[in-house]
């Protein structure tokens, strides 16, 4: 015949599952926590208003043409551009990676009025635009 289980022995078999159960949990929510803070870390991406762009656009009609459409090898078509890569190239001109002009051009810009233009450019159609990037420009001008 088995002996029955005193409260005392039921009472900590209890404790040590519910602990273990606990231990679990957690270290779920550290986990979770861990996310949350990462995730805060990272800055969000910029969404680009073409409306807004269009006031700012006018500064760069004069080299890249009409809607960022060049008429002049001299200066690339923006027009139809990829953001992603249009703000890449904005970002190594501002740094003055290349084009010194176009780095004193884009120099009071911020990453919300270049994803401003990219959004606005992009938005256009450019057939002749084989992969142009805004910094691959062979003068000093914008």
């Amino acid at each position: 015949m088995i002996a029955p289980l005193s409260p005392l022995v039921v009472s900590c078999f209890l404790l040590l599952l519910s602990q273990g159960a606990f231990a679990e949990n957690d270290s779920r929510d550290q986990e979770a926590e861990q996310a949350v803070t990462i995730s805060d870390q990272l800055k969000p991406d910029l969404i680009g208003n073409p409306e807004r762009a269009a006031d700012l656009a006018r500064m760069c009609t004069s080299c890249h043409g009409y809607q960022g459409r060049s008429v002049t090898s001299r200066y690339p078509s923006i027009a139809g551009m990829d953001e992603a890569q249009f703000i890449e190239g904005m970002q190594a001109l501002q740094a003055g990676e290349r084009g010194h002009l176009m780095a004193s051009m884009t120099r009071n810009l911020s990453e919300q009025d270049i994803a401003d233009l990219a959004a606005f450019y992009a938005q256009f159609d450019n057939p002749e635009r084989a992969g142009t990037d805004p910094s691959e420009t062979d003068s000093s001008e914008p």
